[in-house]
């Protein structure tokens, strides 16, 4: 799987959050030992499942930070929560991107906005809160 938490603000509404999409890759032939993050995410996104938008959909947005993540299609909560909190670690540490695989999981979080520079782990919990909270729901849909 491929899933993206972009912080954007909307250039037509002027309204500012986070939109989350979700891509498959139904058993693409990916080593998901130590994934690609650049290659998964740039050139094999894989088919489009599922997106949830803060604001308004893709195009016409600014992305002010984005978390995007790869892992196995399965979804597993538990192993990209953990995944996550060993990035953590890194975001800030080395003031710009991070781009880490643990577990399995290949992970790149990024600051586009100059403005937001210094905030880098506030913002990584941010889009790392929305990010699993929008797996979670596609995992256990409510009635």
């Amino acid at each position: 799987m491929y899933a993206v938490a972009q912080h954007v603000w909307s250039r037509r509404s002027g309204r500012e959050g986070v939109n989350c999409c979700l891509y498959l890759h139904d058993g693409s032939r990916m080593d998901w030992t130590s994934p690609d993050v650049w290659t998964a995410i740039d050139r094999h996104p894989g088919r489009f499942v599922e997106q949830r938008n803060d604001v308004d959909p893709p195009g016409g947005n600014e992305v002010r930070s984005y978390l995007d993540l790869v892992a196995p299609d399965d979804g597993a909560i538990e192993p990209i929560r953990q995944a996550l909190d060993l990035v953590a670690i890194d975001v800030g540490a080395e003031g710009g991107a991070v781009v880490r695989s643990a577990f399995g999981i290949g992970v790149r979080f990024d600051i586009c906005e100059l403005r937001l520079r210094g905030h880098e782990r506030a913002e990584f919990d941010r889009l790392k809160e929305r990010l699993l909270s929008f797996l979670e729901d596609l995992s256990h849909p409510r009635p």
